[in-house]
């Protein structure tokens, strides 16, 4: 059980947990690259825009003033050292003449420049070697040609400069070339963005393995929190089913598996009591079958000696074996029925029928029991009829029953009044005896199957619990009433039917 629940969590809810995880990753890290590339690309835009701005205040000034200011602004870049980018100037075959980290010298772009003090120290201090100031020189960019392709005449790129680094490039194509300056082209190192960048995966990934390992945690210990138990119920529910119905299960939990403690332990109390009953319903139904057996052996060895059939103790022997054969007859039938409601249920056979008609067959049925007992059976058949839906057979076989017990609690001499009634849509037959009564707590165990009372005289033990299905499968009810010393009261309703 427990390898069985944790491979389906682990096939379920841990693998849709590292897809979301993996998914959520990759949608952070698109994010962050597109905005860090965003953010780049913003601020060479913005430059551009600048650059934009002062280039058309400059528009009325000659080709030579408008070089020198570009020229300028070059410089200006070259000695911020807040720059973050390296302006370069372009011919119009796109080849570089001047940027901002070094000057190229022999280039006819400078040929009526004067180099500046600053920018030969500029030239000097810088660390980068000359075939790197020349690093696109011989190269057109592929940001310039998009710029030639592009109506507002800017293009962008990202390559790799002959350093090594990952750099995002923008041109822009200047209105009017002037002295053979055809572009400014901007280049920006994106080597903080991508340590940035790399920074963001670090800490998501940790956030990520940090989250899987916390669901990983708490989802082995809400699995084995159902699991354990799970796996002391099926080791209790084991034994149960192998008979040990004292097995009990310990509720520590008022949640699911603590009421599936409590419905097995409930189930354990309601199999110990049937099973007790069974045993007890074999001992009484052995007794009660040995009994008219010994008597039928018995008289049948005393007939075998009797030579005439005239002899009074041959009569007597005769009405004793048809007795104890009629009741054993009776017992195999109640056990029979109650066999075949258990394994297929009760199958009715209904009619329109008059209650009354059927309870007065009942009672001529066990009128000769009753005389023989010295009981009075006191029964007025109601004038009007009673229409019912129900099975005769089934029926009658409740109120011989019903009478029969009524007969074999009631002392010599007493009593059992029969009514038959119609009330409100209901019918109701009461039959009421004068015997010793059910103790409270036996008064709804009386109808439970294999119970026999302390006070039972005799019998299986299912007669009752038989009646009662068979009028639970009417629609009505079987209910009991009891004082003890002064008798029982079995009332039983039934749906009237109207013609």
């Amino acid at each position: 059980m427990s390898s069985g629940l944790s491979n389906r969590w682990v096939r379920g809810n841990l693998l849709v947990t590292v897809l979301i995880l993996l998914v959520a990753e990759a949608l952070l890290m698109l994010y962050t690259v597109n905005s860090a590339y965003s953010a780049v690309l913003q601020m060479l835009h913005g430059e551009i825009a600048l650059l934009s701005g002062r280039y058309e205040t400059v528009r009325m000034l000659s080709s030579r003033e408008r070089a020198a200011m570009l020229r300028g602004i070059v410089q200006e870049t070259a000695m911020d050292d807040s720059a973050v980018f390296n302006m370069q100037l372009l011919d119009e075959e796109g080849m570089v003449y001047a940027s901002s980290e070094g000057f190229l010298p022999g280039q006819q772009i400078w040929d009526d420049v004067e180099l500046t003090p600053q920018m030969l120290e500029l030239a000097l201090r810088s660390d980068i070697e000359p075939e790197q100031l020349m690093e696109t020189v011989d190269t057109v960019p592929q940001d310039y040609t998009l710029a030639l392709t592009e109506e507002d005449g800017i293009g962008e790129s990202i390559g790799r400069s002959r350093r090594g680094e990952r750099v995002l490039s923008l041109t822009w194509l200047l209105p009017v070339p002037v002295q053979g300056i055809s572009a400014i082209r901007l280049v920006t190192s994106l080597e903080g963005c991508i340590h940035r960048i790399w920074q963001v995966l670090g800490i998501s990934l940790a956030v990520v393995v940090g989250c899987f390992m916390l669901s990983l945690l708490t989802g082995l210990y809400f699995v084995r929190s159902i699991v354990y138990p799970l796996a002391q119920v099926e080791a209790t529910a084991t034994r149960i089913a192998g008979g040990n119905f004292s097995m009990r299960l310990t509720k520590k939990h008022n949640d699911e598996i603590g009421r599936l403690c409590d419905t097995i332990n409930n189930m354990a109390e309601e199999l110990s009591k049937t099973e007790k009953l069974k045993n007890e319903f074999i001992s009484s139904v052995s007794h009660e079958l040995r009994t008219p057996l010994t008597s039928i052996k018995g008289w049948t060895e005393t007939l075998r000696s009797i030579d005439d059939v005239n002899d009074p103790n041959y009569a007597h022997g005769m009405r004793i074996i048809s007795g104890e054969t009629d009741r054993l007859y009776g017992m195999v039938e109640e056990l029979l029925d109650f066999s075949r409601m258990q394994s297929k249920g009760l199958e009715l056979h209904k009619e329109r029928l008059d209650l009354a008609a059927e309870v007065s067959d009942a009672v001529l049925t066990v009128q000769q029991r009753a005389v023989q007992a010295a009981i009075t059976l006191d029964y007025d058949e109601p004038a009007a009829v009673i229409i019912i839906d129900g099975d005769a057979d089934r029926l009658k076989q409740v109120f011989i029953n019903i009478l029969d017990n009524a007969i074999k609690y009631s002392p010599a001499g007493g009593t059992i009044t029969i009514t038959v009634s119609a009330m409100n849509g209901e019918s109701c037959v009461s039959v009421r005896d004068q015997g010793p009564g059910i103790a409270p707590d036996e008064l709804e165990l009386v109808k439970t199957r294999f119970y026999k009372g302390r006070g039972s005289v005799r019998g299986s033990g299912i007669g009752l619990s038989v009646a009662d299905e068979i009028i639970r499968a009417h629609g009505g009810s079987l209910r009991l009433e009891s004082v003890q010393g002064k008798g029982t009261a079995v009332y039983i309703s039934l749906p009237q039917q109207f013609e």
